[in-house]
This record gives structure tokens, C-alpha cells and sequence, in this order.
């Protein structure tokens, strides 16, 4: 018989008050589309909580620092955008979601956008993987939340 041992990573944060935006914002996502397949109040209530606090610990571009006051991590506003789209009609997430977009769009596209879409990702600047860099998760979710912008 064959064991098989797993090594779980610590998660480590920079301090008790912060955490990890990027995270929060796919939180925001997923409550999203919870919501959207269930109507559960539940899923809408969580939702606003993880936005409020989103907003409370963003600078006013509403691009967040992967840790306080160094690089920003843009995927993870494009990832809020997207996910705050899905509560079309809402108008605190339709305001946060059109001013993330607005500075994105003004002062975070890549100027090669062949192959990069955002630019200032942040995929781990503890262990210096992609400090600030362009991600496409962040092209990804930027171009969901366009397509659901426009419709």
C-alpha cells in the first residue's frame, strides 16, 4: 500500500488587520453568482459585507496593494468588477464596478495588447513571482466585466 502524505501550505498574513484582496474579490465573485442561480439573501448579504469592505481598504482607484502601500494587484479589481456586474441594478455595485472600469481603462491597460491586457498584477510579491506584471486571470475577468457592462 502506497501512502500519500499532503504538505498544506501556511498561509501567512502581513497583520491581523489585513488580508488578502485578491481573495476577497473572488469572494465577491462567487457570492455573485451564488446569488444569481439560488436568489439566496444570504449569498446578497455576504456579498455587500465582503464589498464594504473592498471599498473601505482601497485606495480610490479601487486597486488594491497586494501588501500595504508596495505593488498593486490589478487582476484583483477586475475580478470585483466582474463579479459586482452580476448584481445589475444594485447601485452602490454598479457605481464601485463603473469606477473600477473607468480607472482601468484610463490608467491600467497594457500598451501592447496583444498579449497582455491590465497591467500592474500582483501574483506573489513575498515569494517574487510576478510582482507587477500583467495576469491573465486579471485580462480575463477585465474582459467579462466589459461584455457585462455593455449588455
Amino acid at each position: 500500500m502506497i501512502k500519500i502524505t499532503w504538505k498544506i501550505p501556511r498561509f501567512r498574513r502581513y497583520s491581523v488587520e489585513s488580508c488578502w484582496l485578491r481573495s476577497q474579490a473572488w469572494a465577491i465573485h462567487g457570492f455573485a453568482i451564488a446569488y444569481e442561480y439560488t436568489k439566496g439573501e444570504e449569498f446578497f448579504g455576504t456579498a455587500k459585507k465582503l464589498v464594504d469592505y473592498y471599498v473601505a481598504n482601497c485606495p480610490l482607484d479601487y486597486v488594491p496593494y497586494e501588501i500595504p502601500n508596495t505593488v498593486r494587484d490589478n487582476s484583483a479589481a477586475a475580478i470585483t468588477a466582474s463579479g459586482l456586474l452580476e448584481f445589475r441594478g444594485e447601485k452602490k455595485f454598479d457605481e464601485v464596478a463603473s469606477n473600477i472600469l473607468n480607472f482601468q481603462c484610463k490608467d491600467y491597460l497594457a500598451e501592447e495588447r496583444v498579449e497582455r491586457v491590465l497591467k500592474h498584477g500582483c501574483f506573489n510579491k513575498r515569494e517574487g513571482k510576478a510582482g507587477d506584471e500583467s495576469l491573465i486571470w486579471g485580462g480575463y475577468y477585465f474582459a467579462e466585466a466589459i461584455m457585462k457592462f455593455e449588455n
